[in-house]
This record gives structure tokens, C-alpha cells and sequence, in this order.
């Protein structure tokens, strides 16, 4: 399981903003270690915070069960009730699982977005962060949720924030895509990543795989189309935001990897505000409906 010769991720501070923007920024993952390390959310979001301020709300979650998933919902109580009772330490695709996902705050309640007292500036793009805590799906999981090796088909930049918990990553960088056998228009990957068939997937010995570990206050950034493998250390609250540079807008009409047509037309709105000088509160408006049609 998880035989590999992992690279360790590169780390920086929270103040090396140039540094990131220089060795970072569209070529390789790297770990702000601390990021938001002092934002009074890393205080407050707990299971218990989240019962006491929304739990009559009802949110989405995903339901896994036999290798299908579907759409269900939950009271947040009760979603955080199951959080609470589930104590395997290992899951197998017989066992049903549910998996908090695709709501932002503001569609649980607004009010918790006050409890952000940081904005991440250079790591998040700067047409971006006008509106960016109305387009960050909150993700709520338990220990041992895994989330099978992807990339993200809108091949944007990704900025991860870890709040509450740990989670680990397997990252796979851009150079090494074809060696994964990319499924379809999904983005995920076929190969079981801890125990690989090599004689199926031959040319995935050849990857090379970085590690990381996210506690609460760390921001992972992963470059457009790195892949990634996500799994639960502990109960845990994560947050990420997608966005475009110029650039990297640019290439997913040309690169061959974003293929679904919901993913063009988000592009679109994005290319039209990066490009086209379209204003930051009109796109988040249509593009954060995205998240009630998923």
C-alpha cells in the first residue's frame, strides 16, 4: 500500500507572496504552511460550532454505496450526527458512506462567512478574491474519506484551505497525465493509487508522486490539471476556490482535458471577466449556481 518514492512538497511562508509568484505560480504544487494559521475561523469552525450556528439547515451531501453515487440531503445535525457515529477505520465500496460537498457558505448560512477575518491576496487570483467566499464549496468529511485520483476539469489554478482537521494528498503533476489513463470526461483516474495493478496500468510505476500533509491554517496550491488524491487523518472542514489566470483560461479551449460542455461555459464567464473587463460580482453571480445544479 502506497509504495512509492513520494517527493516531499515544497513549503513556504505565508510572506513569500514573490517568491510564490515566481517559482510557483502555473508550475508545481507547493504548501503555504500556516497560511491563515491565525484567522479566528481556525478557533471557531468545530462540529460543535457548525451544529450550534446551522445545524437546522439542510445541506447536499454525496452518497456512495456499491460503487454508485447520488445526490441526497441532510439536516446539518444530522449529517454531523453520522460524522460522530462512523468509526471505520477502513471503507470498501460495499459499505455506504455519505460525504458533505458542493455547498458554499452562503448557501448554509450566510452569516458564517463573517468568521473569515484573512483574504489570501497573492494566492488566490486578484479578479478572484472580490467575491471569492461566495464561489468556495465548503467540504465536511470523516477520517478515512477518500477522494479517488483526479484532476479538475475547469483546469484552473486550485487553492486549498485546510480549516479544521488533517487530510492528506497524493499529488501527481501535469507532465506525468498520460501515465494516469485518464477516464473519459471525468477527470478521474482508473488505478486504485494504494494498491496500483502495474500490469493493467503499466506506465504508472513511472509517476512522480508528491505528498503532503494539510493541518488546519495550511493552503495548498495545485497548477491547473495536477492530480490529486485526498484522504481524511481526521474529521475534518476544507474549503477551495478555482480561478483562472489569463493564461490558463486560455489553454482549456486548447488543451484537450476539459471536456464537458458545463465546463466550457464556465470558462467562458471567466474569460469574458479576466479578458474582457466584465465586473468580478456579475459572473460570481451566474457561476455560483453551479453548486444548487451539481
Amino acid at each position: 500500500m502506497f509504495d512509492y518514492n513520494f517527493k516531499a512538497i515544497d513549503e513556504i511562508r505565508p510572506e513569500d507572496k514573490e517568491l510564490f509568484k515566481k517559482e510557483f505560480l502555473s508550475r508545481k504544487p507547493v504548501l503555504i504552511k500556516g497560511c491563515f494559521a491565525k484567522s479566528k475561523i481556525i478557533k471557531l469552525w468545530s462540529t460543535d460550532y457548525f451544529a450550534e450556528k446551522a445545524g437546522d439547515k439542510s445541506v447536499k451531501v454525496t452518497r456512495g454505496y456499491q460503487g454508485n453515487y447520488s445526490d441526497y440531503t441532510f439536516l446539518l445535525r444530522e449529517y454531523l450526527e453520522w460524522l460522530k457515529n462512523d468509526n471505520l477505520t477502513t471503507r470498501t465500496s460495499d459499505q455506504e458512506f455519505f460525504y458533505m460537498c458542493n455547498n458554499t457558505i452562503e448557501m448554509i448560512k450566510p452569516e458564517l462567512m463573517q468568521d473569515f477575518d484573512f483574504v489570501p491576496e497573492a494566492f488566490v487570483g486578484e479578479w478572484y478574491l472580490k467575491n471569492w467566499l461566495k464561489i468556495m464549496p465548503i467540504y465536511y468529511g470523516n477520517k478515512n474519506m477518500v477522494t479517488p485520483l483526479h484532476y479538475d476539469p475547469l483546469g484552473s489554478h486550485n487553492s486549498f484551505f485546510q480549516i479544521n482537521g488533517s487530510k492528506s494528498f497524493v499529488l501527481i503533476p501535469f507532465k506525468d497525465i498520460e501515465k494516469c489513463y485518464i477516464s473519459g470526461k471525468t477527470g478521474t483516474a482508473p488505478v486504485d493509487l494504494e494498491n496500483p495493478d502495474y500490469t493493467k496500468f503499466p506506465e504508472f510505476k513511472n509517476i512522480t508522486p508528491i505528498k503532503a500533509i494539510l493541518d488546519a491554517g495550511d493552503l495548498l496550491y495545485m497548477p491547473p490539471y495536477t492530480l490529486h488524491y485526498v484522504k481524511g487523518e481526521t474529521i475534518n472542514i476544507s474549503m477551495n476556490i478555482e480561478w483562472h489566470s489569463k493564461d490558463s483560461v486560455l489553454n482549456t479551449f486548447t488543451s484537450g482535458y476539459t471536456k464537458r460542455p458545463r465546463h466550457f461555459l464556465w470558462n467562458l464567464l471567466f474569460l469574458f471577466g479576466l479578458w474582457c473587463n466584465i465586473p468580478n460580482s456579475l459572473i460570481a453571480l451566474i457561476y455560483k449556481s453551479r453548486f444548487r445544479l451539481l
